[in-house]
């Protein structure tokens, strides 16, 4: 599965909207790839934090942020320790959020 995700998910800009649906069976509803792309970027930037500071970090909602959680934990962008309850990104998340950004992270 890991080999899987680089290939399939190291680049969100190479992945058609249509296709989202079948990335995952546990994510009910469209995703937005500009999401998660904030996902990637909060947390590679500033590092592990909670599900509320994320959804405020990102700009969405807590039950979509939950959401979006739930569908990168299972495509393995991110993790979340059980005792602190804090999201961090995955080595496979790091590597695709620097795919995705090349050195050209924006401002803020």
């Amino acid at each position: 599965m890991a080999e899987q995700n680089l290939y399939y998910y190291s680049e969100l800009n190479k992945v058609p909207e249509s296709a989202a649906p079948s990335l995952c069976s546990s994510y009910h509803g469209k995703i937005d790839w500009d999401v998660a792309r904030r996902f990637l970027y909060v947390l590679y930037v500033k590092g592990r934090m909670k599900r509320t500071n994320l959804a405020m970090n990102t700009g969405i909602n807590y039950d979509s942020c939950t959401r979006y959680i739930s569908w990168m934990k299972e495509i393995g962008w991110i993790e979340e320790e059980k005792a602190s309850n804090q999201i961090s990104l995955t080595n496979i998340g790091a590597f695709t959020c620097s795919r995705i950004f090349s050195n050209n992270f924006p401002d803020g």
